[in-house]
């Protein structure tokens, strides 16, 4: 009997198929064809555009199964360095089995300050109560705006 458990929670652990944290986040100005970052950035002037991209050596999804919808979580950065304050959170749908995701559309930063930016699993998002500092998300990085 123990067999047969410790065998179906090894075929479990093996078929999550995604480490969470494993991704490289990346701020930049463009995105190419192939999705890559075109002019990665870390520092930004207030009212300048940047678009979020992740990668990941792991494919994302199956494929051939359902679509995958990558959440992103934007926060002010404190001083004691944890998220203070919930910006905003958008989400893109991506065919299952891609290891590079970006955003659609640019985003602004409207004031200066620092930003974190998580890209997460839709379905592991806050609802209503929006405290930050995930522990399970894709990849994360934070940005400065002057």
């Amino acid at each position: 009997m123990r067999t047969r458990f410790a065998v179906i929670f090894f075929c479990v652990l093996i078929s999550s198929q995604f480490v969470y944290s494993q991704g490289v986040f990346t701020f930049c100005k463009n995105v190419d064809d192939n999705v890559y970052p075109v002019e990665p950035v870390s520092e930004i002037s207030a009212g300048e555009s940047v678009y979020f991209h992740f990668s990941n050596e792991i494919a994302v999804g199956i494929e051939g199964g359902n679509n995958i919808t990558v959440g992103w979580v934007i926060h002010s950065v404190g001083e004691d360095g944890t998220d203070s304050g919930f910006i905003n959170e958008y989400f893109t749908y991506f065919e299952p089995g891609n290891r590079r995701f970006c955003i659609t559309e640019p985003f602004c930063f409207p004031a200066p300050g620092k930003y974190r930016v998580y890209a997460i699993n839709w379905d592991d998002r806050q609802l209503n109560y929006h405290p930050g500092n995930f522990k399970k998300y894709y990849a994360k990085n934070e940005i400065t705006v002057k």
